[in-house]
C-alpha cells in the first residue's frame, strides 16, 4: 500500500523475478486487487495508489504533482510549471541541491528576465519559451517542461532537501 507511482507493483515483479502484474513509470497502471504468491508461506497484494483524500500541505501537493502522482484534472499545468520554475530557482541558490545553475536556460536556449533575486521570472521564461519553442502555446510548453522534468531529461533532479 502506497503513494501512486513509488514502484510497488515493479518490487513485486522484482521479488517474484518475473512480470507477473503491469508495471509503468506513470500512475493509473495498477487499477484492481492482485495476490501474488510469493513461496509457500507469503501471499503479495499489488494495489493502485493511494493518495489521502485531503491535502492540507499544498508544498507536497505541488510536488506530487510535479512527480505525476496527482491526476492531471486535479490542477492546472501552466500553474504547477510557473511553482517548478520558482522551485528551481529557490534549489539553485541552495549549494546541496545540486541543481545547475541556469539549467532552464541551457536547456531551452533562453535568457529570462529576472527577478529581484536573480532567478527567472516564471511567466516570461514560460511565455519566452512558448514563443522558441511550440509556437506561443503556453500550455503545451508548460507541459513540455513537466514532461522534460518527468523524464529526467532535465538531469536528476531533487524537489526538497533532506530536513
Amino acid at each position: 500500500l502506497g503513494f501512486p507511482n513509488v514502484g510497488k507493483s515493479a518490487l513485486i515483479n522484482r521479488l517474484v523475478r518475473q512480470k507477473v502484474v503491469d508495471s509503468a513509470r506513470r500512475a493509473g497502471v495498477t487499477r484492481s486487487l492482485r495476490w501474488v504468491r510469493l513461496g509457500q508461506d507469503l501471499d503479495l497484494l499489488d494495489a493502485p495508489g493511494v493518495l489521502p483524500p485531503r491535502l492540507d500541505d499544498q508544498q507536497a501537493a505541488l510536488r506530487l504533482a510535479l512527480c505525476d502522482d496527482i491526476g492531471q484534472a486535479a490542477y492546472d499545468n501552466e500553474a504547477a510549471a510557473l511553482a517548478f520554475i520558482q522551485l528551481l530557482t529557490l534549489l539553485e541558490a541552495e549549494p546541496h541541491a545540486g541543481v545547475p545553475a541556469g539549467l532552464l536556460q541551457r536547456r531551452y536556449g533562453l535568457s529570462p528576465g529576472r527577478l529581484p533575486t536573480g532567478g527567472p521570472d516564471g511567466e516570461t521564461w514560460l511565455l519566452e519559451a512558448a514563443q522558441r519553442h511550440t509556437g506561443g502555446d503556453c500550455l503545451r510548453m508548460a507541459t513540455k517542461l513537466l514532461d522534460d522534468f518527468r523524464c529526467s531529461r532535465l538531469g536528476a533532479l531533487a524537489l526538497e532537501l533532506p530536513g
